[in-house]
């Protein structure tokens, strides 16, 4: 009965914290500068709050009320990182040439390696970004902490069907497409990695506008790398420094990329009707930018993905930090995948979209 009641009290922390940053984060409250490292713990503790939920069903009913409060309260963010919209929202692909294929990879790591009769050999990302346009033909790429140098991407567009580029040499941006590009402008947040890159092109007579993003970022696993990974001789006192910057990382950056997001978001409403934002975001779905972006665009993984939503690599594979949005009535997505590519520490995002044409 004691481990029942113990059950409860964590049950009610569980519930006040993800109730709180939904609250927060809806309207603007301070607390949601911690949201990105609240959202980690969103997923786990929902979780939890769900087996809890089940243990009292029938065990003690009297302790029902709480996570299930906690239950309708925070159900509307479990699509956010566990999609149904593919079998939900059924769509037939138009033949008529009216869709095309965006894929948004943050190319952030050069090389991988594989094992070949027991050794392992290095594998410059290069032919494997090739050959993932290869294998899902897409019509549009937008990469992310692409600094290859010319030669490659020239090597790029010489072996695939993406021939026009938009690139700037002080970013790491990059936006290739088999369509003609045109009014093409990059903006820097502060560095050559964090801004956003432009464009427009015309597909089918209807024009559309492309951003190309990378928020600022967390840091959350390049912060005092050295120190993390000597476990075996850190101190609980570096433990404790390296969290602690971390926690404080994470409370700086997050209202950082709630200006570039809103920056962003004028940006869309200038360009025209139809518009695609899409990149790396370092943002979690419970938080200012992505509430910020999702107000005015569609997130296609809500809408036509399948599954787990993870992006990221590390930290257990709970997060999803790149998006693809589009516009809600000129603009609709029948597909999403994520790719399961091992040349960097993100997957690259795939959704296919459809010209809606319902307005001018």
């Amino acid at each position: 009965m004691r481990a029942l009641y113990l059950s409860f009290f964590v049950s009610l922390i569980i519930a006040i914290v993800t109730v709180s940053v939904h609250v927060s984060i809806k309207y603007k409250l301070s607390l949601a500068q911690l949201s990105p490292f609240l959202g980690i713990v969103f997923p786990i503790a929902f979780f939890l709050n769900c087996i809890l939920l089940l243990c009292f069903l029938f065990y003690d009913r009297r302790l029902l009320v709480i996570p299930l409060i906690t239950l309708i309260v925070c159900v509307m963010h479990v699509p956010e990182h566990l999609s149904f919209g593919r079998w939900i929202n059924v769509q037939q692909a138009d033949k008529e040439n009216t869709n095309f294929k965006l894929i948004s990879f943050n190319a952030g790591k050069y090389f991988t390696y594989k094992k070949n009769d027991g050794k392992k050999v290095r594998i410059e990302n290069v032919q494997i970004l090739v050959d993932i346009i290869h294998k899902h033909q897409p019509d549009i790429l937008f990469l992310q902490e692409d600094t290859r140098r010319p030669r490659e991407t020239q090597y790029v567009i010489k072996y695939t069907n993406l021939t026009n580029i938009c690139k700037f040499q002080t970013g790491s941006l990059t936006i290739l497409s088999r369509y003609t590009l045109h009014d093409c402008d990059f903006e820097s947040f502060g560095n050559t990695v964090n801004g956003y890159i432009r464009a427009k092109t015309t597909i089918s007579g209807i024009e559309i506008g492309l951003i190309n993003v990378h928020l600022t970022s967390n840091n959350i696993v390049l912060t005092n790398k050295k120190s993390f990974s000597m476990k075996a001789t850190s101190s609980l006192k570096d433990y404790i420094t390296y969290f602690t910057k971390t926690i404080k990382d994470i409370h700086n950056s997050a209202p950082i990329r709630a200006k570039e997001a809103e920056q962003i978001k004028k940006l869309s409403e200038k360009m025209g009707s139809r518009i695609v934002v899409a990149g790396d975001f370092n943002d979690l779905p419970l938080s200012w930018s992505y509430k910020i972006l999702t107000t005015p665009l569609l997130d296609t993984f809500i809408h036509s993905g399948a599954g787990w939503g993870a992006t990221f690599k590390h930290l257990g594979k709970l997060l999803r930090l790149d998006y693809i949005l589009i516009s809600h009535d000129t603009l609709s997505a029948d597909y999403f995948e994520i790719i399961k590519s091992g040349a960097s520490d993100h997957y690259p995002i795939l959704t296919r979209i459809g010209l809606n044409g319902s307005t001018n």
